[in-house]
């Protein structure tokens, strides 16, 4: 809110902004959207018996309408994820864009199967009701909104209760290496444009693994992938990986998002940068 009155007080010439703020400039030649390497999520705890179980995950995945999400809550900047490598930053597979040589995707969707999935759950846990659950997310940004989407959405789907727990970032971060959570909602970006800086989030050995997911096979494609600078080793195994994303849920992918700037039109020439940096600057000028 303070770089926004800056902007608008002429204090600051560039400024990023949430998706509700950027509703005031709508169709506006300020309003600037860029790509944006990160991709968001809700990280389970495996840790926690309850989500645990692998059907239970998948019904929390299809209990959430995602491209409802980014229309209602994020007015539309970004875009639901079919893969946790985010799409359209020039991370490349074999021949084009890495997501597209993907075949498998995240399932869409689905409130009836969603249903069916968590009855399965909740008999192979042997209960006969689901526990209170909290989703911790900072309290900043556009994450209020979306937990609450999260929140309306397994009630309504599930009829599972979940409370929502707002801290600082670095409450957040902290809570999430010792592993004192159910549900986070968090978002990862990239270092460089190679799909293994994301997808060995999720190998048993790496520090950034708070959910706990553990997966041999996992584990032996991120060997493969790091002991290799063949695409053609490569890709395939970082495609299996993605598979095995889609099938064990170790993560609710939720959306690939979009950076919302404000630039003063006196500014020329700015380039936004996906992965790897904020900006660009090289060739701006000021009229």
């Amino acid at each position: 809110s303070a770089a926004l009155n800056a902007f608008k007080n002429k204090e600051v010439q560039v400024t990023q902004i949430t998706a509700e703020q950027a509703r005031e400039y709508e169709g506006k030649p300020e309003l600037v959207k860029s790509k944006d390497g990160s991709v968001w999520y809700i990280l389970p705890n495996l840790k926690n018996k309850f989500l645990s179980n692998s059907k239970i995950r998948k019904a929390i995945l299809l209990a959430v309408d995602r491209d409802e999400l980014v229309k209602s809550v994020l007015n539309g900047t970004g875009e639901s994820a079919r893969t946790f490598v985010p799409s359209g930053i020039g991370i490349k597979g074999i021949s084009k864009d890495f997501p597209e040589e993907v075949p498998t995707s995240i399932e869409k969707y689905n409130p009836q199967k969603a249903k069916q999935l968590f009855a399965e759950g909740l008999k192979e846990l042997g209960m006969t009701s689901a526990p209170t659950l909290e989703i911790l997310i900072n309290d900043s940004g556009n994450n209020k909104p979306v937990a609450e989407f999260v929140q309306e959405s397994l009630r309504k789907n599930l009829g599972l209760n979940l409370n929502v727990k707002a801290v600082t970032f670095q409450e957040r971060v902290s809570r999430m290496a010792s592993k004192d959570f159910d549900l986070v909602l968090a978002g990862w970006s990239g270092d460089f444009k190679d799909p293994i800086t994301y997808l060995d989030l999720f190998d048993s050995t790496n520090a950034n693994n708070r959910g706990d997911f553990k997966n041999v096979k996992y584990d032996e494609l991120t060997k493969t992938v790091k002991s290799s600078a063949d695409p053609k080793v490569r890709v395939p195994a970082m495609i299996e990986m993605e598979k095995l994303i889609s099938e064990e849920q170790p993560v609710t992918i939720l959306f690939q998002k979009q950076k919302l700037y404000l630039v003063n039109p006196k500014v020329k020439n700015l380039g936004f940068v996906s992965i790897g940096g904020e900006f660009f600057i090289r060739d701006v000028v000021m009229n």
